[in-house]
């Protein structure tokens, strides 16, 4: 999500202004930005915020992995860097994921452990801090994750194979992927994966692996 609420507090992040803190009584409005002092946070590029499940707030900044965990004070932060990318999802337990170039970190917001998932073979980009046109990423009810991209189509993460796969736009395959530009992937209660492109809305058909 880009914007968790914690009380009176409305934390939302930004593509370009940094994070801002809503005071939803009083109409107060603090924006913290990457002005280079001491403690301020690294990038104006917030792209995610969490609640972890002690109910400490989190945000993403820059696109380098870094995280941020916002002090009781709720006005200052602690910095962490888990993984290489801005590609961080929530689950459902409570785990943040961390998608990198060769590898899935689990991070446990609430021991700090990390675990690493390392592929068989490493995704086919130089990196992933610079591609900040890439849609959310999310894990589906059967622990497998996705994410896309908006000019080049669709990737399945299988972390217990450490295997991924590619899907792309291919005009002679009626049921495969009907167009590469990726916008929004969703997995709803029943566990089925919609996906979001420039020609509507499209449902993955999953089949054994």
């Amino acid at each position: 999500s880009n914007a968790v609420r914690d009380g009176n507090f409305l934390w939302s992040g930004t593509f370009k202004a940094g994070l801002i803190r809503y005071n939803l009584e009083t109409g107060q409005v603090v924006n913290y930005q990457a002005d280079g002092r001491s403690g301020s946070i690294n990038s104006n590029y917030v792209p995610e915020t969490f609640r972890d499940r002690s109910g400490r707030i989190w945000f993403s900044a820059g696109s380098d992995g870094t995280m941020y965990r916002v002090n009781p004070d709720n006005n200052s932060f602690e910095r962490f860097h888990m993984g290489e990318s801005h590609m961080i999802t929530q689950c459902k337990d409570g785990f943040f994921w961390i998608l990198g170039i060769d590898r899935l970190v689990r991070f446990d917001p609430l021991s700090l452990d990390t675990m690493h998932i390392i592929f068989k073979k490493p995704l086919p980009h130089e990196e992933l801090a610079g591609l900040l046109d890439m849609t959310p990423f999310i894990r589906d009810t059967e622990g497998i994750f996705w994410y896309g991209q908006q000019d080049n189509g669709l990737y399945r993460i299988d972390p217990e194979r450490r295997e991924w796969t590619h899907y792309n736009y291919d005009k002679n395959n009626p049921t495969g992927l009907p167009d590469i530009h990726v916008k929004i992937i969703y997995c709803d209660s029943r566990g089925t994966v919609w996906l979001s492109t420039w020609v509507g809305l499209s449902k993955v058909i999953k089949h054994p692996h």
